[in-house]
């Protein structure tokens, strides 16, 4: 008999696997994104640094973020082009991290109930600090990395109560993309 696994197969699968409220988790941050920041996704506004750093990651060793700069060329090479000003695109890849930031927040809380995990969601995806970082879509999806990072930190230490040096090194890289050095 042939294993016939295949991409459709492997992608029904995973999903299958996948709990339901994880994928109400998902699926809501998506449409509570949309709904909340649906203007700065679908349309181009540049403020202040974004006119500036309309294609690049902005200023980053100089203020002490220097993991900031590594994803910048990360991206790079994983898009094989130059920084390109996509709202729609570096958008939907901050809320994709958000939303697996609350999956990781309603595991390390325990949430039981899928409609406090949907409340969660939606409350970590309408925050009004989103609403200023999309401001700045050039770094928006690297400071929902950095959200990420911390995220998997926590849920790590919860986790694996043994495993500091994991927690520690997510939570450098989270202060490498976000902190500034006071001058």
């Amino acid at each position: 008999m042939q294993n016939d696994m295949n991409v459709d197969n492997y992608v029904k699968s995973f999903y299958e696997k996948i709990d339901p409220k994880t994928k109400a988790v998902i699926f809501s941050t998506l449409i509570f994104g949309i709904l909340a920041h649906g203007m700065m996704l679908f349309n181009k506004y540049s403020f202040f640094d974004d006119i500036k750093c309309m294609f690049d990651v902005g200023w980053t060793y100089g203020l002490g973020r220097w993991f900031l700069h590594f994803l910048g060329k990360c991206s790079q090479v994983f898009f094989h082009s130059p920084h390109y000003s996509l709202p729609l695109i570096k958008g939907l890849t901050s809320i994709l991290f958000i939303a697996i930031s609350s999956v990781l927040v309603i595991k390390i809380l325990r949430i039981k109930y899928i409609t406090t995990s949907v409340l969660i969601s939606a409350m970590m995806i309408v925050f009004p600090s989103w609403a200023s970082t999309f401001g700045y879509m050039f770094t928006a999806p690297y400071y929902a990395f950095a959200l990420l990072l911390s995220s998997l930190g926590v849920f790590i230490l919860c986790k694996f109560l043994e495993s500091r040096i994991p927690s520690c090194c997510c939570a450098v890289l989270c202060c490498a993309v976000l902190c500034c050095a006071v001058l």
